[in-house]
């Protein structure tokens, strides 16, 4: 019995081989190919026009398939919205009398808040900036690169904060 599996195994191989130089004989007839790397070039050629060949076809389909649902959920939707009836009640105001009313207190809150912000604008700004930079003598680096170190990355904060300042005296300006 496995006389018989090894004798076929061997003739199944042998035949396998002998399809594939019959698949390259042909082709590299067919196309003038004399050599190996010519023969598997064209099979490359042919794959790959072969596979432009195949997304080109589905390329149609998913368009379709896209469009029908596009379409499909466009029908779905309803052609017309109606808003909501909310019932409100309906207050009556003299809004004369209001104004009238909140004028005086309008000028009694507003009227220090405008002082306030002149003197911010003639004062200016003042920054205080203190670095504080800890160096370990343990470390294998050197004191100088300790405090140029932190020293840049004060800098970095530093900018930060007068961004910071700026940004908010631009808010209040308003």
């Amino acid at each position: 019995m496995v006389d018989g599996i090894t004798s076929a195994w061997s003739l199944a191989k042998e035949k396998v081989s002998e399809l594939g130089n019959g698949i390259k004989s042909w082709f590299a007839e067919k196309l003038g190919i004399h050599s190996p790397s010519r023969v598997f070039m064209g099979y490359g050629e042919n794959t790959v026009d072969g596979l432009v060949i195949g997304i080109a076809k589905s390329a149609i389909k998913a368009s379709s398939a896209a469009l029908g649902l596009g379409q499909a959920m466009q029908d779905a939707m309803p052609t017309k919205l109606e808003t909501p009836h909310i019932k409100v009640n309906k207050a009556k105001v003299n809004t004369q009398t209001a104004d009238q009313a909140t004028a005086a207190l309008t000028q009694e809150y507003l009227a220090p808040l405008h002082q306030a912000g002149n003197r911010a604008t003639q004062e200016g700004v003042v920054v205080h900036f203190n670095p504080t930079i800890h160096v370990n003598s343990a470390s294998g680096q050197g004191i100088v690169e300790q405090v140029q170190q932190g020293l840049q990355m004060s800098l970095r904060e530093f900018e930060q904060l007068i961004n910071r300042v700026v940004d908010q005296k631009m808010r209040r300006a308003y």
